[in-house]
C-alpha cells in the first residue's frame, strides 16, 4: 500500500500553491483551485502494437492533445523500451491493438495505474 503524503502544488500560470494529501506522486492533471488551468504533461507515450502504428495514429489524434512544452514518445514492442522514463508528469495514450505489446502487461504499468498516471484509451 503506498504512503500518504503531503505534496505541495503549484499552479504554472498564476503561482497559486496549495498542500494536498495525496498517495500519487503524479501531479499531472491536477487544476488549480485559483485559476481553474490544468497542469500539463511533459512526456506523452503512444502505445501500440509497434511502433509504426503508433506513429500513425499520433497523426490522427495530435490535434486532440494540445499541450504546452511536452515530448512524444513512441514504445516499441521490446521491454527495455520502457527503461529511463518517469513517472512524473506522464500521460499514456493507447491506441488499436495496444494489447499486443509487451508494456501493457507488464509490471511497470500496472505500477502506473497504480500511481495515478493518466491513461486514456483512443479508438479511431
Amino acid at each position: 500500500m503506498l504512503e500518504r503524503k503531503t505534496l505541495t502544488y503549484q499552479c504554472d500560470s498564476c503561482r497559486h500553491r496549495e498542500k494536498i494529501n495525496t498517495s500519487r506522486s503524479s501531479m499531472y492533471g491536477r487544476s488549480c483551485e485559483v485559476c481553474g488551468k490544468q497542469t500539463n504533461p511533459e512526456r506523452v507515450v503512444v502505445i501500440a502494437g509497434n511502433v509504426k502504428q503508433a506513429k500513425e495514429y499520433w497523426k490522427r489524434i495530435k490535434d486532440k492533445y494540445q499541450y504546452e512544452n511536452f515530448q512524444v514518445k513512441f514504445l516499441s514492442n521490446r521491454p527495455f523500451a520502457i527503461d529511463g522514463i518517469s513517472h512524473r508528469s506522464l500521460f499514456i495514450i493507447l491506441c488499436g491493438n495496444y494489447q499486443e505489446n509487451v508494456f501493457y502487461e507488464s509490471k511497470w504499468y500496472d505500477s502506473l495505474k497504480k500511481l495515478g498516471v493518466r491513461i486514456v484509451h483512443e479508438r479511431i
